[in-house]
């Protein structure tokens, strides 16, 4: 599991936490708790996604759009992700899209001193 990764959707980027399958047939799946947590929409009459209340609107790819070479541009971004140059509150509003509350986010940063991978894995856990 990894609990805080950048994803790019359309040209927002959002702070998720991403389950890794061994199953390999699967790209990726975006479940229900991302999608409530994104306050997603699925618009099948326009085929397309809409987040964060329709801020954000992305048709769906056909099966033959979608390139396979994506996987390993997707792990490599997420191999360069550094959060350790963040304010505390950078931090904090970045649980906090995770969909958590303020106060248990502050309380998980101090928890990790100051650490947003260790403080993504308890808030994860509560």
């Amino acid at each position: 599991r990894i609990h805080a990764a950048q994803i790019q959707i359309g040209n927002v980027f959002f702070t998720t936490s991403l389950t890794v399958l061994e199953d390999n047939k699967i790209d990726m799946l975006f479940g229900l708790d991302n999608l409530k947590r994104h306050r997603c929409c699925i618009d099948l009459a326009k085929n397309q996604l809409t987040l964060n209340n329709g801020e954000v609107a992305v048709p769906f790819l056909a099966e033959g759009d979608i390139q396979r070479d994506f996987i390993e541009e997707a792990k490599e971004a997420m191999m360069d992700t550094d959060s350790s140059h963040k304010s505390e509150d950078e931090k904090i509003n970045e649980l906090m899209m995770m969909g958590y509350d303020e106060r248990d986010c502050r309380r998980a940063l101090k928890q990790a001193k100051g650490n947003f991978q260790l403080a993504a894995s308890i808030l994860g856990n509560m």
